[in-house]
């Protein structure tokens, strides 16, 4: 069976039917209308002959591109090609059609335009098969990329990838100017003439979905596909950098105001102590006047001479631990000593390398001025703590003293040492501990001061009495902190008040039973006692007056002898007599003569007035 590929439309097949219909055996007839339709045969070699028309007045490779073939067969154009051997004995009828020079120099044409075909065919699938695997590749790695059209500024293609970042699909990107896609920050008029092996790098934004706004670095590459002139323009999302970008910036920025609004010198040195940085409190407090000043200086220019810590030993310990604190002398521009407290720290890298040092200045000036005077002022404190007679202490909730002055141990026979830092508690007389206990948890923040007389025992069994003025110190919490106490020994007075009370006991009754006006008060006016009479006679009750500051009305005019008389009474002459006039409740005028005698103690001081009086308002009308 021979078979017979026909370039050309039925008509030609029909013609060829005739120029083979002497021929013998069977013949397979296949037409297909152009040359470009008949490559995939040609490359297979499915068939024996190929036949076209030709025209002596034209090229035969103008049948070959699909053109009109002429109304009628001039001469048929035949290619033997398969195997000619194969081929029967019509082969006369064949070689009779393909014979001449003309058809000869026709076979080399038609010969030379099939190869040619055949070769541009396979460079084309070559080319689909490239770009085939480009867009796989393309659409499989983690990078955003468009292909555009140099000369139209028209996305041809988008990989997966975009699509994802911009949140649209193909229909929202393919066929569009790229400007509406994507933003260059170094596009210039000369972008799209970038030669064949130039590479645009650059940053940009990219446009998503409702217009947000998508900050990308990014690479545009010229290239050719299939045969066209195309920019490869590749990114990938520049958020996150970005973001840190930003998150750096406003954390120098927060820095700077922090550095600036503190109320501390700051200083930042590099490893060698260069100052790099001075904020407005180091300019003032080391005299610098100018830029210039603080970066030509390093921290060894602020050490005075006079401190013996040289920086060197400084930087040692400070890189060995880290952070340092210290206290030195330091040496300002303008030419003056000042102390300083410096606390630094080493900056490290993210890599944990050091590479900087932050130092935090304070002005001890006026602190070591506060200390001076609060020194002095302790030293003045002391000294009359010291001079009392009273006992002085101060102890922690748990009876830990941490002061007593010089009265308070020789009272109790203890050194300062012995009794400073322990838990000294002296024996407290079994009937008063409960009440001591009492007075003691009666101290409230509103109520912090509290008096209280009781007994001890001394280490040789005397008991003796004390009166303890005590102070609480609380915290912000309410708790007790510290106690400040303030004594003395009252026992003297207990022994006299004891006296006195069984004095008083054994003549009570013949004091009540006089018709004078007989009182006890102490130098405050507080009375301490009165007898019937007394109270009769001003219309009062004995509860109402004893232990108040009760003063009848004096008569002005006699109030100024009064207080005279008082004046007068000594230890040499404790006794006096005064006639003065009092303004009786409901307004009447009554003289009264007095007794009065001064109650003295041992050292001197008054303790107490006994006076005894009577009406004579009788006698003076």
């Amino acid at each position: 069976m021979i078979s017979v590929l026909i370039i050309g439309d039925y008509k030609t097949l029909e013609k060829a039917k005739i120029l083979f219909s002497g021929a013998s055996g069977e013949i397979h007839f296949n037409v297909v209308p152009t040359l470009d339709d008949a490559l995939p045969e040609v490359k297979l070699g499915s068939f024996d002959l190929l036949i076209s028309e030709y025209s002596k007045e034209k090229d035969p490779k103008d049948y070959f591109t699909g053109d009109a073939a002429p109304i009628e067969m001039q001469q048929p154009f035949i290619v033997i090609a398969g195997k000619r051997n194969n081929i029967p004995a019509e082969r006369e009828t064949i070689n009779k059609g393909i014979s001449g020079e003309r058809t000869r120099e026709l076979f080399g044409k038609l010969g030379s335009r099939i190869s040619g075909a055949l070769e541009k065919s396979s460079v084309i699938e070559r080319q689909k098969e490239n770009q085939a695997r480009l867009c796989s590749i393309l659409a499989s790695i983690n990078t955003g990329v468009f292909i555009v059209d140099r000369s139209t500024r028209v996305i041809l293609h988008a990989n997966d990838y975009a699509l994802r970042m911009m949140q649209k699909s193909l229909d929202q990107i393919i066929g569009h100017d790229y400007q509406t896609c994507i933003t260059i920050s170094d596009q210039s008029d000369t972008f799209l003439s970038l030669p064949d092996e130039g590479v645009l790098h650059s940053e940009g934004e990219l446009v998503g979905r409702n217009g947000t706004i998508i900050p990308v670095i990014l690479n545009v590459t010229p290239v050719q596909l299939q045969t066209s002139d195309n920019l490869l323009i590749t990114f990938l999302d520049n958020s996150s950098r970005k973001m840190a970008e930003k998150a750096l910036a406003d954390s120098e920025a927060m820095f700077g105001k922090l550095v600036e609004t503190s109320p501390d010198a700051i200083l930042l040195t590099d490893l060698a102590g260069k100052i790099l940085r001075a904020n407005m409190n180091a300019q003032e407090l080391f005299g610098f006047t100018r830029e210039e000043d603080i970066k030509s200086s390093f921290l060894d220019d602020l050490y005075s001479t006079d401190d013996t810590c040289s920086t060197r030993n400084f930087f040692e310990k400070l890189i060995k631990n880290g952070w340092l604190r210290e206290e030195i002398i330091a040496h300002s521009v303008d030419n003056h000593n000042l102390p300083i407290e410096i606390s630094s720290s080493i900056i490290c890298d993210s890599n944990g390398k050091p590479f900087s040092m932050i130092h935090v200045i304070r002005d001890l000036t006026y602190r070591r001025q506060a200390e001076e005077t609060l020194k002095a002022s302790e030293e003045r404190y002391r000294n009359i703590v010291e001079d009392q007679n009273e006992f002085i202490c101060r102890f922690m909730p748990d009876g830990t003293h941490f002061f007593v002055n010089g009265a308070y141990c020789r009272y109790f026979g203890k050194t300062r040492e012995e009794i400073a830092g322990s838990r000294f508690r002296p024996v407290i007389h079994p009937d008063d501990r409960t009440a001591l206990k009492k007075h003691f948890e009666s101290l409230t923040p509103e109520n912090p001061v509290g008096l209280i007389d009781h007994r001890i025992i001394m280490p040789d069994g005397e008991i003796r009495w004390q009166r303890w003025s005590d102070r609480a110190i609380f915290d912000d919490d309410g708790t007790p902190v510290e106690y400040q106490s303030v004594g003395r020994d009252i026992t003297v007075r207990k022994e006299m008040e004891h006296a006195l009370m069984a004095s008083e006991e054994r003549y009570r009754n013949v004091v009540e039973d006089q018709t004078e006006f007989i009182c006890r008060f102490l130098p405050d006016g507080t009375h301490v006692f009165v007898n019937g009479a007394y109270c009769r006679y001003f219309g009062k009750t004995r509860e109402e007056i004893t232990g108040s500051r009760f003063t009848p009305i004096i008569y002005p005019e006699d109030r100024a002898a009064l207080k005279k008389h008082f004046e007068s009474l000594s230890q040499d002459n404790p006794v006096a007599f005064i006639e003065h006039r009092i303004v009786m409740p409901h307004g009447e005028i009554r003289w009264q003569r007095w007794s009065d005698r001064a109650i003295f103690v041992g050292n001197g001081s008054l303790v107490e007035y006994q006076s005894v009086g009577r009406d004579i308002s009788y006698r003076k009308k």
